[in-house]
């Protein structure tokens, strides 16, 4: 087995989770890494453009239920981003806060509910865990 920084070198991991893993490194390295400094302003939380650009491509609260407005994905998904932001020493905990702690409790509250895209402004772009 080669380094853990490797692609599919752990057996948790499948085909598509390495795809998933890929499509989240080039997007940490591409528009993470060069506005971690400016683009969180020294306090860890990152700005609207990096939020909007997390959500375009489906980082935030990827765990979510389509159901009430997330993507489906599932805690191997959530781990590799997170594994990814650490990889690039972008450890801005406000992105594990919003799609790991408040965006799950949302999901439960709309599923109660019976509320359809509940969750979903806060997949997209909207820092929903800024706010509590």
């Amino acid at each position: 087995m080669g380094s853990l920084l490797d692609i599919g070198s752990r057996r948790i991991f499948n085909e598509e989770s390495d795809m998933f893993r890929e499509s989240v490194r080039r997007f940490m390295r591409e528009k993470l890494v060069p506005v971690y400094d400016s683009g969180f302003d020294g306090t860890n939380i990152p700005s609207k453009e990096i939020w909007k650009a997390m959500g375009d491509m489906g980082l935030l609260g990827v765990g979510i239920s389509s159901e009430v407005g997330g993507y489906d994905g599932n805690f191997t998904d959530a781990s590799i981003i997170l594994e990814e932001q650490i990889y690039c020493n972008c450890t801005a905990p406000a992105i594990l806060i919003h799609s790991g702690i408040v965006m799950p409790t949302l999901q439960t509250t709309a599923q109660r509910n019976k509320s359809s895209n509940t969750c979903r402004p806060w997949c997209l772009e909207t820092p929903l865990a800024l706010w509590l």
